[in-house]
């Protein structure tokens, strides 16, 4: 990791990864609060706890995505199951619908509660993305994705703020 101001190494976590060669990485993913990075082949995973600098989870699955505090990852196991497992505990749980299936996992809210997942029904061609509230399993379909292969894996959340048009000062004539 690399010092944004400076281009200096920060930290460099190169030999905790060894389920998998680096040449094999294709996703990195650092929590909103920096403190767990998440790197994955397209098979398996590691989480690592930047701080202490060790290794939280090693997990097979694919589109690991880290919940902004970085206690929970959600991603797609072998039999392409949305798992949401929580990191200190180890306690897993699948998010399953009988309507459909789980093919990409994007990002979580700014909060924590919504995670963003592109899924397909069982006979459609098509892949939607959805919001998950987790604790609930509850979804809500957002749109379909257009693109061949989005599997709404590099969906994010944006966080917005209103802006008001502030009055133009009065004009000195």
């Amino acid at each position: 990791m690399l010092n944004p101001a400076t281009a200096e190494v920060e930290n460099d976590v190169t030999e905790l990864v060894t389920k998998f060669s680096l040449a094999q990485v294709y996703r990195f993913q650092i929590s909103a609060n920096g403190t767990r990075l998440a790197v994955a082949s397209r098979e398996s995973f590691v989480v690592i706890d930047l701080p202490s600098r060790k290794i939280l989870l090693e997990q097979d699955g694919h589109y690991p995505s880290l919940s902004p505090q970085g206690d929970v990852i959600a991603f797609l196991d072998k039999r392409e199951d949305l798992v949401v497992t929580t990191i200190t505990t180890g306690v897993q749980r699948s998010i399953r619908n009988r309507w459909w299936n789980t093919v990409g996992v994007g990002g979580w809210s700014p909060d924590g509660r919504f995670l963003l997942a592109g899924v397909r029904a069982p006979l459609p061609f098509y892949v939607y993305l959805v919001a998950i509230e987790c604790s609930t399993e509850e979804f809500v379909e957002i749109m379909r994705l257009e693109m061949e292969g989005d599997r709404g894996e590099t969906c994010v959340w944006i966080k917005r703020s209103l802006l008001s048009k502030k009055a133009a000062p009065p004009s000195q004539t």
